[in-house]
């Protein structure tokens, strides 16, 4: 699984590795995994962010797994018991990483490859440059 270096106030935004030892620089043996932590409860600052590689194992684990208070499954949960019975490693991820988890850094990530694509990076810009003067002139009207 990729993991990435999380800051210690988003920590809880995310499930995170507590790291046994480091095998190789950036992969670790993963002692367990801790369900969106209180961020002064978190083993590490790994958070998980996907990319899985699984043995087939996982799924028998996760038709039995029950689901929390929430009702859903985590995926973290199967992953440890797995965990019990086999080796379970996580790759510390370098790079840009988009998060797409709610609305906001949704569009982010949208306008931001918007940005870099040759076709409509131009037009995007200028809506934005304009976009951006409008909201200024708004702003400086309340202000008044």
């Amino acid at each position: 699984m990729a993991v990435k270096r999380v800051a210690h106030k988003d920590i809880s935004k995310y499930g995170v590795i507590d790291p046994s030892e480091e095998v190789t620089q950036g992969l670790f043996n993963v002692k367990k995994f801790v369900e969106k932590p209180k961020p002064e409860e978190a083993p590490s600052d790994l958070a998980i962010i996907g990319r899985y590689l699984f043995t087939p194992e996982i799924f028998g684990i996760l038709e039995h797994t029950k689901p929390d208070a929430s009702g859903e499954v985590q995926l973290t949960s199967a992953i440890d018991e797995l965990n019990q019975t086999q080796r379970v490693f996580a790759h510390e991820f370098k790079g840009e990483r988009f998060d797409t988890g709610n609305k906001l850094s949704w569009l982010k990530t949208n306008i931001t490859f918007g940005l870099r694509h040759p076709e409509i990076s131009t037009g995007l810009r200028n809506y934005l440059i304009d976009l951006g003067k409008s909201l200024s002139e708004e702003n400086e009207a309340d202000k008044k």
